[in-house]
């Protein structure tokens, strides 16, 4: 018995560029580009993301406060859960107009809520990368 041939998948797989979301842009090992420097992509109003694969955002309102306010519903006279801290990093669930269901990947408050985008035409949440998962090799 021969033992089986592997055959190349050829110049064109070696060419390949790793895939990048449509609603993020790769940087691919470029340092020189900041959050800021990246355009993102606003969220679908309405579209439902699975964890793991929604838009980004950070806290960018709030620092007097301690952060904004999670609510448990969309209605923004939903009862209050907590603050979200000012810096925190967290991934679309769902867009409703101005209001952001999410879950938290950075930072200190509720795992899931709704929160507003802005507050009196002041940004609450700015779209960003997502953060870097680092996973220890054994």
């Amino acid at each position: 018995l021969k033992p089986p041939v592997l055959k190349s998948a050829g110049a064109a797989a070696a060419a390949a560029v790793p895939f990048a979301p449509p609603h993020r842009e790769a940087s691919f090992g470029r340092s020189d580009l900041s959050a800021a420097d990246m355009e993102f992509d606003m969220p679908t109003d309405g579209e439902e993301y699975m964890e793991g694969d929604g838009p980004c955002w950070v806290v960018v309102g709030g620092g007097d406060k301690g952060g904004i306010i999670v609510r448990a519903g969309e209605d923004t006279k939903s009862d209050a859960l907590a603050r979200l801290s000012t810096g925190a990093k967290v991934e679309t669930l769902m867009l409703k107009g101005e209001r952001l269901q999410y879950h938290l990947l950075e930072g200190t408050g509720p795992q899931r809520g709704w929160v507003s985008l802005t507050f009196k035409e002041k940004k609450l949440l700015e779209l960003c990368e997502r953060p870097k998962v680092f996973i220890p090799h054994a």
